[in-house]
């Protein structure tokens, strides 16, 4: 075996992983928080949800390579119709909410939704660009931001697959505004679906 300095650096420090452990544990306790945040907002906008899910924490060692962890909540997912939250943490990278409608849920809001872009195109949204649903990256060929796009390129993208993926991000760098950057977003995105 073969190892660079880097590696064998790496591989010889059991700190950071253990440093790794208490920042992911930190990160599921600010999620657990924004669950019973994003209820007090549902129910202070009375907006009439479908029957959803308990809160689910999901993490993971492997998204292109680095660990993540996701809140679905509030979440539907069906065989073909999917309402939900999703709030991201990936590893080395951002924070980040998303709206994903699909199916049902898509033809119910599409109009609603797209009429509220074209009247304010917030600073921050990003629109999914990308044929698969699963991405979450914010590179151009996934996502693109909603104040950069013609009015054409919103009612196209919008209308282009079978879901809609509205989403916004925070840098990592930006870790103490979590809680405000998460429920300002995840109200905004609950006007989408009133």
């Amino acid at each position: 075996m073969q190892l660079t300095p880097e590696e064998f650096g790496i591989l010889n420090n059991s700190r950071f992983l253990l440093v790794k452990a208490d920042v992911v544990a930190k990160v599921r306790a600010e999620f657990e928080q924004l669950e019973g945040q994003y209820l007090a907002i549902v129910n202070k906008e009375g907006v009439a949800l479908p029957s959803f899910a308990p809160p689910k924490i999901s993490r993971g060692e492997n998204y292109k390579g680095l660990p993540y962890l996701v809140l679905d909540y509030p979440a539907v997912f069906e065989k073909e119709n999917i309402l939900a939250f999703r709030t991201m943490f990936w590893w080395g990278n951002f924070f980040s909410i998303t709206l994903h409608l699909q199916g049902t849920y898509k033809e119910q809001y599409l109009e609603y939704i797209k009429q509220a872009l074209l009247r304010n195109k917030l600073s921050g949204l990003y629109v999914s660009c990308n044929a698969t649903a699963w991405e979450y990256h914010y590179k151009e060929d996934n996502y693109r931001l909603v104040e950069q796009m013609t009015n054409e390129e919103i009612e196209r993208t919008l209308g282009q697959y079978n879901f809609i993926k509205l989403s916004a991000k925070l840098d990592l760098a930006g870790y103490e505004q979590l809680q405000d950057f998460m429920q300002e977003w995840f109200g905004v995105m609950v006007g989408y679906i009133k």
